[in-house]
């Protein structure tokens, strides 16, 4: 069973650490979901180097090794570029929505995944170069 408390604090202290990151894993309850990506909200400046119309969804740095979200082929980044004076990782999976409702940022994936269980299947809706994918991804135990 989620606990809603323990997941927002992870997340909580996980945007803290790393600025807008977004990694679905509980520190404290290994019963909850897991997905295994690391990332940033799309900034405006982030959307105009990659091309992207508006300034919406979730680019995806990392993915982590043997995670569900590498299992189901979710795409993390290969190069780096400086943007408003930080490092990003580019070329990773732009994600646009889950299960066919749109995101604006990583606080939508956490909302819409909070009420989620191990070993149910969710849809990303990504965008991957020039094209969109939906790509399945059954949540894991950690």
């Amino acid at each position: 069973m989620h606990n809603p408390i323990n997941t927002v604090i992870s997340f909580a202290v996980l945007i803290s650490v790393v600025g807008a990151s977004f990694y679905y894993v509980s520190a404290t309850d290994s019963a909850e979901p897991w997905l295994g990506i690391e990332g940033s909200n799309v900034t405006p400046a982030i959307a105009q180097t990659l091309g992207l119309q508006e300034p919406v969804g979730f680019l995806i740095f990392s993915v982590e090794p043997s995670s569900p979200a590498e299992v189901a082929g979710l795409k993390g980044g290969d190069r780096i570029a400086t943007i408003d004076g930080r490092p990003v990782v580019l070329g990773g999976d732009v994600i646009i929505a889950v299960d066919n409702i749109q995101i604006q940022d990583a606080q939508d994936i956490e909302a819409l995944l909070i009420q989620k269980s191990i070993g149910d299947v969710v849809e990303f809706s990504v965008i991957r170069g020039s094209s969109t994918e939906h790509i399945e991804v059954e949540l894991g135990a950690r």
